[in-house]
């Protein structure tokens, strides 16, 4: 990794750390070359805008996450297995970098319509990898239980669930259960699916 790319990472690291800790509409450039020691006009030799580092960011964080499924789904196991440990690697995600999965998200997503693109591309990216990965685990079997894109589309929606703001305010006994619950949850239908 050259010394660009090196500096480009830093300056992407110190972001994510200040809009965890400010959320994305307080963030400045301001604040990121004070905690990384640089001029925050020196800033501009890497990125052009807040808008240009935020979409590297954003494009950093989603090519590390498919990378991550796709190490997964090229895995010689079973297929419920896989899917399990997608959750399970979406759990390791939200430990690291949660503010993704709440604030950054959903003020991404009313923002810019270039973020939405980029975010809509990943989930594409993703349901079209578990389809595939389901169609092909059952090709052989005559009757399939599941429709592999609902089913895909589903998986991939549901992890996002319990962490967008509208469904945590909403986080009422009589509403949704906890997070953990959800999750707990969303693993059994998995088993159970496959094990029919």
């Amino acid at each position: 990794m050259d010394n660009r790319q090196k500096k480009r990472d830093m300056i992407l690291d110190s972001a994510l750390k200040n809009i965890s800790k400010h959320g994305i509409r307080k963030i400045t450039l301001d604040d990121i070359s004070k905690d990384i020691g640089m001029k925050s006009t020196a800033l501009y030799h890497y990125f052009k805008s807040k808008d240009e580092m935020l979409l590297a960011l954003i494009d950093r964080t989603l090519n590390e996450m498919s990378e991550g499924e796709k190490k997964i789904f090229q895995q010689e196991k079973p297929i419920h297995l896989r899917f399990l440990e997608i959750i399970d690697y979406h759990e390791q995600v939200r430990d690291n970098i949660g503010i993704l999965y709440t604030n950054f998200l959903d003020d991404l997503l009313s923002t810019a319509p270039l973020f939405r693109e980029r975010i809509t591309k990943f989930v594409h990216s993703s349901i079209q990898m578990y389809s595939e990965a389901f169609s092909e685990a059952f090709k052989d079997q005559p009757k399939m239980v599941l429709n592999p894109a609902a089913f895909s589309t589903i998986f991939v929606f549901g992890q996002f669930l319990p962490h967008m703001n509208f469904f945590l305010n909403l986080n009422t006994p009589q509403i949704i259960c906890s997070q953990e619950a959800l999750i707990a949850e969303f693993r059994n239908l998995i088993i159970r699916s496959f094990a029919e």
